[in-house]
C-alpha cells in the first residue's frame, strides 16, 4: 500500500534502555508524543522544564497548516504562543527567520509581518537585509523600530509585549554572559 504525504518518526528510549520507534503521519500526533514521552526523556518527568535545556528557539517561515491554517511559524501565536509557551511551558527566547523571506516579505509585506511577529510572541526579529528577494537598505534596522514604536502607539502591540521580550533577552544575556 502506497502511503503519501509526510512520515514523522521518534526514537524513543524507556526508564529500563528499550529503545522504540514511534510513526506518525500527522504532525498534531507527533506534538503530544513529543510533550509527553520524547521530552521528558530528556529534562525529566515535566516537560516543562524545557528551558533548562534551550535558551532560545528559531521560529521558521514554514507553514504548518494542521497547527495553524492562516501564518507561517514565526507568525503564529498559535504555535508560539499557544503551543510553544503554553503548552510546552517554554520561557525563553524566540526568534524569528530572516523577516525578508518570500513567505513572510512577500505575502504579508515589512510592517504587517514585523507586527504578527512580534505579537506572535517572537521576542527577537531577524533581519538579513541581504536577499535575492528584497534589495539591501541601510534604514532597514531603524524602519523595524519606526514600525514597532508605532504599532506601539497606535495600540496594535502592547507595551508589555515589548517589556516581556526585553525581560526574556537580558535573562538569556545575564545566563550567558556572565
Amino acid at each position: 500500500m502506497l502511503q503519501s504525504g509526510p512520515r514523522y518518526f521518534v526514537r524513543t528510549r524507556s526508564a529500563d534502555g528499550a529503545e522504540g520507534v514511534i510513526e506518525t503521519k500527522d504532525i498534531v500526533d507527533y506534538i503530544p508524543i513529543l510533550l509527553r514521552r520524547v521530552i521528558p526523556q530528556f529534562i525529566g518527568k515535566d516537560a516543562r522544564d524545557l528551558e533548562n535545556l534551550v535558551d532560545a528557539v528559531l521560529a521558521t517561515r514554514a507553514t504548518h497548516p494542521e497547527l495553524d491554517p492562516d501564518y507561517p511559524g514565526c507568525l503564529s501565536a498559535k504555535i508560539i504562543d499557544g503551543l510553544l509557551r503554553r503548552e510546552m511551558g517554554f520561557d525563553g527566547v524566540v526568534m524569528s527567520d530572516a523577516m525578508e523571506m518570500l513567505a513572510i516579505w512577500d505575502v504579508y509585506g515589512f510592517e504587517r509581518g514585523t507586527i504578527l511577529a512580534i505579537n506572535a510572541g517572537v521576542d527577537m526579529l531577524l533581519f538579513c537585509n541581504q536577499s535575492a528577494i528584497v534589495p539591501y537598505d541601510d534604514d532597514r534596522g531603524p524602519e523595524a523600530v519606526r514600525v514597532i514604536e508605532e504599532a506601539v502607539t497606535r495600540g496594535e502591540i502592547a507595551e508589555a509585549r515589548i517589556d516581556e521580550a526585553c525581560a526574556r533577552v537580558l535573562a538569556l544575556k545575564s545566563r550567558r554572559l556572565a
